[in-house]
């Protein structure tokens, strides 16, 4: 039983051939009970701007296996749509959609706030240029006073500061990360 960090470590050096086999379809093991919650958990403490693309993976990795799971969002979702919002990049939005778009209560547990990094207008303007409709319907649809108070609540959330350190059990990190 490794920890957290041996965990993000070994994603690190393996590089981004190797993660599907970690954490994704290629995976065997307890990835979704286990590794990619204990690597979610740990990139909540140890994140890096290095880390982007292994959040974005793990990001569609977890989408993928909630949708064919059928079974709800989680905490593991929404922690991995909220470091990227919290990244700010409005590239990681359409990401963010796609993962609040996988069943009902994905889309009532990932709030709108996550889909506006840089603000309403920002996001608004992104879904027009690259076309994604639906999402551009659901931004106009919003109170742009009221998403304020949301952006600012969900940046200064301390929602997952709870998180054990990242040299704890990759198992205690998955519990804590999925019992959230």
């Amino acid at each position: 039983m490794g920890t957290g960090i041996d965990l993000l470590l070994r994603a690190r050096s393996a590089g981004a051939d190797s993660w599907p086999s970690l954490f994704g379809p290629e995976a065997s093991g307890p990835v979704d009970a286990v590794d990619r919650p204990a690597i979610v958990a740990t990139l909540l403490k140890e994140r890096r701007a290095g880390d982007l693309d292994l959040l974005r993976a793990v990001t569609a990795y977890e989408i993928a296996s909630r949708k064919e799971a059928g079974d709800g969002c989680g905490v593991v979702l929404l922690a991995c749509c909220w470091m990227l919002f919290c990244d700010g990049r409005l590239e990681d939005v359409p990401l963010i959609w796609r993962a609040k778009n996988i069943n009902f209560d994905a889309y009532c547990y990932i709030d709108a706030a996550l889909l506006q990094p840089q603000g309403s207008d920002a996001s608004i303007a992104l879904a027009a240029r690259t076309g994604i409709d639906d999402l551009l319907a659901y931004l106009q649809r919003l109170l742009p006073g009221d998403m304020v108070e949301e952006i600012t609540t969900w940046r200064t959330s301390s929602f997952f500061a709870a998180c054990p350190a990242p040299t704890s059990a990759t198992v205690e990190l998955a519990a804590w990360l999925r019992d959230g």
